[in-house]
């Protein structure tokens, strides 16, 4: 078994970077008339290449949109026992030597035109064998034209409410469509 660091500030810095500069296309397109302000404007972000951890953790896209931070434990210090567990709230990263890039987009009104994220960390040569096996989207809680559940029910969604994450399964995997986990930052 092969241990090393996880780049998590290069690879929560690769994500904000994608978002920022679809969103900056968003008003050229606008004003040229090839979309409408009222239409939906869903951002597909390839993950591949990021070592994206999914599996009892929060994905590491989702880290670079909403303030989640580090999985913490607190434990009783009599037992040893684990008492809570929650995700540090986190709103920022910096690069190296500037100013904190935010950590949070999608809770700020200037995304409100980015409907939701799409991501994936599949290629052309390891896909899962179910179309959308892979996939995540991740719906803005602000969104201005929200997408509805229905649209994307072919792969794993994520909503953000009241403070914390709701999954909402893909039609193939459970029947009737309901949440899997909860994660909620402090």
């Amino acid at each position: 078994m092969v241990v090393r660091d996880v780049p998590k500030r290069e690879i929560l810095l690769r994500y904000t970077h994608a978002l920022v500069s679809k969103m900056e296309k968003w008003p050229g397109w606008v004003e040229k008339g090839v979309v409408k302000p009222t239409d939906g404007y869903v951002i597909a972000i390839d993950g591949r290449g990021c070592n994206d951890f999914r599996y009892g953790v929060i994905p590491l896209f989702i880290e670079a949109f909403l303030p989640f931070g580090n999985l913490t434990l607190r434990l009783d210090r009599a037992t040893g026992k684990e008492v809570d567990r929650y995700f540090e709230y986190s709103d920022t990263v910096h690069k190296k030597g500037q100013a904190p890039v935010s950590t949070a987009p999608l809770l700020d009104s200037a995304y409100g035109p980015v409907s939701a994220v799409l991501h994936s960390l599949v290629d052309c040569g390891n896909h899962p064998p179910q179309l959308g096996g892979d996939f995540t989207l991740l719906h803005n809680p602000l969104a201005t034209c929200p997408i509805p559940d229905a649209a994307f029910s072919w792969c794993l969604q994520q909503h953000y409410r009241e403070d914390h994450l709701d999954s909402l399964e893909p039609d193939h995997i459970s029947q009737p469509r309901k949440p899997r986990s909860n994660f909620t930052p402090i």
